[in-house]
């Protein structure tokens, strides 16, 4: 018992310094970061018709491209565990089953999917920059910071994965050394929020554009 408590402690004790600081803030704030893009989407947005003369084929392609994200994130968030949602890094083991044998971080390109596709699903291409800065600021900092605490916890382990799994671009067949974990479906209750979460913004969205 005692061992596990120094273990979980170990896992849950933050680096100091500013820079860890930081990637704790943008971690632990990393939904309302990424909120904050809605703002200023809310005075740009102007549907222009971004598919032109095939609307109906844009909005279905956005549409497979959210619904996947989300399968992806829920997937993802099972297999790694009920941490995935917590404000603080940690992890009580390295996951490296299901979308996690194909790529290191499954929920984060689940996230850019589901953000690409509603993108699509409004109709205005000029949101895809803002789409885009909102993702390469968000993940330039958190990503680092999960990669570091994993390396530190899980050394060779976490090398040898690190090694044979790309960062973003999902391998054509699954690593041959990752481990099957159970999967836990109380993930799905979080993956409803951001749903809910979703068709606010969609529908924020869609007002300040009929406003115009």
């Amino acid at each position: 018992m005692l061992k596990q408590q120094e273990t979980e402690k170990k896992l849950n004790t933050p680096a100091g310094g500013f820079v860890s600081r930081l990637q704790g803030f943008f971690f632990s704030h990393r939904l309302e970061i990424g909120l904050l893009s809605v703002i200023p989407a809310a005075f740009l947005v102007k549907p222009n018709g971004m598919f032109c003369s095939y609307p109906n084929l844009g909005i279905f392609a956005s549409m497979v491209l959210l619904f996947a994200g989300m399968i992806l994130r829920t997937w993802a968030g099972g297999c790694a565990g009920s941490h995935t949602g917590d404000s603080k890094i940690q992890a009580r083991h390295l996951a490296t089953s299901g979308p996690y044998a194909y790529v290191r971080n499954p929920i984060y390109l689940g996230t850019i999917l589901i953000g690409i596709g509603m993108v699509g699903i409004i109709g205005d291409s000029h949101l895809l920059p803002l789409c885009a800065l909102t993702f390469v600021v968000l993940y330039a900092v958190i990503v680092p910071a999960e990669e570091k605490f994993l390396r530190e916890n899980f050394g060779a382990e976490y090398e040898a994965y690190f090694q044979a799994v790309p960062r973003w671009i999902p391998r054509s067949v699954g690593w041959k050394k990752s481990r099957t974990a159970s999967f836990n479906w109380g993930i799905l209750v979080g993956e409803a929020s951001i749903l809910a979460v979703l068709l606010l913004v969609y529908g924020m969205l869609k007002f300040a554009a009929y406003l115009k």
